[in-house]
């Protein structure tokens, strides 16, 4: 149930608490292995606990302050061995309301998007028709103008011929 395990190893876990009298097993370079739950979101093993070498490749342990020289590595081991087989209910849970929350998410950005494009094609739909009008008006007025430049053709021209 080692590292052969079908199930991944997650990318992101935190400390775990045990019940008491839980021994902790020595993994194959002999330290100890420290306990820890997978945290890894929408995933199938989220919640689950496990044991792992405290070598392990991915898990570095962080530094204290900026000027701490970590020691030399020890040597890299890939051991861990889950202790949950089954995911616990609260992570289904979790994994449950935050599926929901990002599809409302993002039926949410969907809806803020339809609504940016139906004010833009109403915005344009106004435009269109502003300028309409004003084609409109501006012939209206030329008709007029030349209306009036007619009459007064008409009325330079009668005045001529008297």
């Amino acid at each position: 149930m080692a590292s052969s395990d079908p199930d991944p190893m997650p990318k992101k876990k935190m400390p775990a608490m045990l019940e008491e009298g839980v021994e902790f097993p020595r993994c194959r370079c002999g330290d100890l292995c420290k306990a820890k739950t997978a945290d890894d979101p929408f995933s199938y093993t989220k919640g689950r606990r496990f044991f792992m070498c405290a070598n392990y490749a991915h898990d570095p342990a962080p530094q204290r302050n900026v000027y701490e020289q970590p020691p030399s590595p020890p040597p890299l081991c890939s051991y861990y061995e889950w202790i949950d087989h089954e995911q616990p209910a609260w992570a289904k849970y979790d994994i449950e309301y935050d599926h929901k929350v990002v599809w409302e998410k993002f039926h949410a950005a969907t809806r803020r998007e339809e609504a940016a494009e139906k004010m833009k094609r109403w915005q344009e739909e106004q435009r269109q028709k502003k300028e309409e009008k004003e084609h409109e008006e501006k012939e209206l007025r030329e008709a007029e103008r030349e209306r009036k430049r007619e009459r007064g053709r008409d009325v330079r021209r009668k005045t001529l011929q008297m």
